[in-house]
């Protein structure tokens, strides 16, 4: 078996991992689609519509209603009137949904550093230009369909 089949096994096999188990132990409640929501709620400057979110998400409007009411009732995030137009809800991160994605990025931080301890600072520069490179080819192509 080559080494890029042998590379793209393990990219699936990471893949299947985080998307079917919790990243993290006791953590019960985020998905990975819930980490990519925060995330993005967490790096924008405005406060996303509900549109804005389900076409993130690549789903329906229903679809994304669904997610954000189970995150506000777990208080992670809360709707609000657009101050311009009162017909646009726009979501935004509650202080715990603020306290929460930071605990993910520390967890996710640290897990990285047991992963990464014995590598040298060469090779984790290799691994982080191999997922630069792999993330930019698969946005690319996504943005092309």
């Amino acid at each position: 078996m080559s080494i890029e089949r042998e590379i793209s096994e393990l990219i699936n096999q990471m893949a299947r991992a985080v998307q079917h188990k919790r990243l993290h132990p006791g953590d019960d409640t985020l998905t990975l689609a819930n980490i990519r929501l925060l995330t993005y709620l967490y790096s924008r400057v405005e406060p996303p519509s509900i549109n804005d979110i389900a076409q993130l998400l690549d789903t329906s409007l229903p679809g994304a209603s669904v997610m954000i009411d189970k995150l506000e009732l777990d208080g992670l995030v809360a709707r609000e009137r657009d101050k311009a137009d009162g017909r646009i809800v726009r979501i935004v991160l509650s202080q715990k949904g603020i306290d929460k994605f930071s605990s993910h990025v520390e967890q996710s931080t640290e897990m990285l550093k047991i992963v990464l301890q014995d590598f040298s600072e060469r090779d984790k520069e290799v691994v982080m230009r191999f997922i630069t490179s792999y993330v930019r080819l698969v946005e690319s192509r996504s943005s092309c369909h």
